[in-house]
């Protein structure tokens, strides 16, 4: 990878990035007859209308063509007592779910039981940037579990609101 700033300290910088928190997701798609899930953190609104969705997947990942090539795909919010499936996907390896943490969506690739909300979407565009690609889906079902309590990453591990300040 060639740095367009020879000085910039990747590790600094990503540290730095990791002291903004973010909510955790487990994308699902179907690649080769299989499910093929990933966990991100790089998730955002982008559009009301239409319902578009944007999240991030490094272009080293191995999953990178199945998510890229998908025509559907849907983004799962965990909640803070998920933190375990999150972990075991996050692996070098852990790309296909327990099927037992799986449920049915009715048009699109399973999501993951007890989420704090599920989104199935159709890949609206994929594009490059740097060493990620940017996948926006158009949402086309969603479902929300607003009682739950969100799953946090902070600062390169999991915190929870419980923990947080607030004003």
């Amino acid at each position: 990878m060639k740095l367009l700033n020879p000085g910039l300290d990747l590790r600094a910088y990503r540290s730095a990035l990791g002291a903004y928190p973010t909510g955790v997701t487990v994308i699902t798609t179907v690649a080769q007859g299989r499910i093929a899930a990933i966990v991100a953190n790089s998730f955002t609104s982008v559009s009301l209308e239409p319902p578009l969705l944007l999240w991030c997947i490094a272009r080293q990942s191995g999953r990178h063509g199945h998510f890229c090539e998908a025509e559907r795909f849907t983004i799962s919010v965990l909640t803070d007592d998920q933190r375990d499936i999150c972990r075991s996907l996050a692996r070098p390896g852990g790309g296909e779910p327990p099927t037992q943490h799986l449920i049915a969506m009715a048009s699109g690739p399973p999501a993951v039981a007890g989420a704090l909300a599920a989104f199935e979407c159709e890949t609206w565009s994929v594009a490059e940037h740097g060493d990620h690609s940017l996948i926006v889906g158009k949402v086309v079902h969603y479902h929300a579990n607003p009682v739950q309590t969100p799953l946090i990453f902070c600062g390169g591990g999991f915190a929870s609101l419980a923990s947080m300040t607030s004003d």
